[in-house]
């Protein structure tokens, strides 16, 4: 092949990339940018690189191996078949914000589409706030520092017991929380949650899983747009993070987020009036509401989920 190639029309070039589809072409490549930044024209602080297919794996290559000459990079359609691993959006991975508060991007991400996610995520946020409805943003800076285990750093969760089962307001209850890891032995943690002291007598189901669970327990009839851009940072800055186990108790709720505050529990006439047609602002129903919160770190990204029914006894 490499003696064919070298026979045909610029086959010289291509034959040179054979065993060397990286550090050659990228030497190519800056050779061509030096000898772009002589004209007179180019702003040295603002250079960056996108290309598509070869040449979007050419462009993570060259991030890579040349991280300080890029001002932004892009790869289009890029070999990303990686394998289940672990992604990190670590700590002090932030959007800069001139006038508002900076938006916090750190998470984790595991699995076969980590990269996806640790990417496309802050790259959606960032859409979000460039295309607000309310004001230009000052973005002065993007942050992004990723780090990656090349094990999928999941655990699954077996089960969840508490100390007790019926409970008084302002009392705490004992849990003991049982996580099996991709790789390794089982792992259990161990925590409080203390019983609201206004928690009436009843049933209290305790949900305890990962962000993604208690995400779609956060029940709403359609969607919540924010009021303005503050409120929209607010709300991605509240972002539940993927390595925590979160313990939440809900009950249905009639409730409303009017313009992307949110009025709990009440009264059904008033939740009438407000939410009736030609009303101003954006208002979205309720159907659940916390009654609590806790969240303590997994260590792992945390998959699947457990109930536990508690009674609360009267005062």
């Amino acid at each position: 092949i490499q003696r064919c190639l070298q026979k045909a029309p610029g086959g010289r070039y291509q034959s040179a990339m054979i065993h060397d589809a990286g550090a050659g072409p990228g030497k190519d490549v800056l050779a061509g940018l030096e000898a772009v930044k002589k004209l007179s024209f180019v702003d040295e602080s603002r250079i960056g690189v996108s290309v598509w297919s070869y040449g979007g794996y050419m462009t993570t290559w060259l991030i890579g191996n040349y991280p300080d000459v890029w001002r932004a990079a892009m790869a289009g359609a890029a070999e990303r078949t990686v394998g289940s691993l672990t992604v990190r959006v670590a700590e002090g991975s932030v959007i800069k914000m001139d006038g508002n508060l900076d938006v916090a991007l750190d998470n984790v991400f595991a699995g076969p589409r980590a990269l996806d996610y640790a990417t496309g995520i802050p790259a959606y946020i960032l859409h979000l706030l460039m295309n607000n409805v309310w004001t230009a943003p000052r973005i002065v800076g993007i942050n992004l520092i990723l780090e990656y285990d090349e094990q999928p750093k999941s655990a699954r969760l077996l089960r969840v017991v508490a100390d007790r089962y019926r409970v008084s307001p302002g009392e705490s209850v004992e849990l003991e929380l049982v996580l099996a890891p991709f790789r390794g032995p089982r792992r259990t943690l161990r925590t409080s949650v203390r019983i609201p002291d206004e928690q009436p007598a009843g049933k209290l189901t305790l949900l305890v899983g990962g962000a993604a669970t208690v995400q779609r327990d956060d029940q709403v009839d359609g969607s919540i747009l924010p009021k303005d851009l503050d409120q929209l940072i607010r709300l991605i800055n509240r972002l539940r993070r993927n390595d925590r186990l979160y313990i939440v108790a809900s009950q249905p709720d009639s409730g409303l987020f009017v313009e992307g505050t949110s009025m709990p529990n009440l009264p059904p006439s008033v939740a009438a009036v407000l939410s009736r047609p030609g009303g101003r602002g954006d208002r979205v129903r309720v159907a659940r509401r916390h009654l609590l919160e806790e969240s303590l770190a997994a260590g792992d990204v945390v998959e699947g989920v457990a109930r536990l029914e508690l009674e609360v006894l009267p005062r």
